[in-house]
């Protein structure tokens, strides 16, 4: 019974070194236990705009950009020009 138990210490330190206990990850603030490494991060696709922004007002270019409203307003795009037509005059 002593051997086996030497035995079964013997391999836990060889085998020891392989493994390594999950350290803590924040992201964002936000803390995790373990974060699975999966595949890396691409970016999609940048869609084409064949539009050009409107010309800022005089409010516009002292606030130093153009409100507007999408149809969409969860498909934000910091990149993204507005049209002519989604131009807003005041956010409600």
């Amino acid at each position: 019974m002593t051997i086996h138990l030497l035995a079964l210490a013997l391999c836990c330190l060889i085998l020891a070194p392989g493994v390594r206990a999950a350290e803590a990850v924040h992201i964002g603030g936000v803390g995790y236990d373990t974060v699975d490494p999966g595949q890396p991060f691409r970016e999609a696709a940048r869609p084409a705009q064949d539009w050009q922004a409107p010309a800022p007002g005089r409010s516009e270019q002292e606030a130093g950009m153009i409100a507007y409203a999408t149809p969409d307003p969860g498909d934000f795009r910091p990149w993204s020009v507005p049209r002519p037509k989604e131009r807003v005059d005041s956010l409600s």
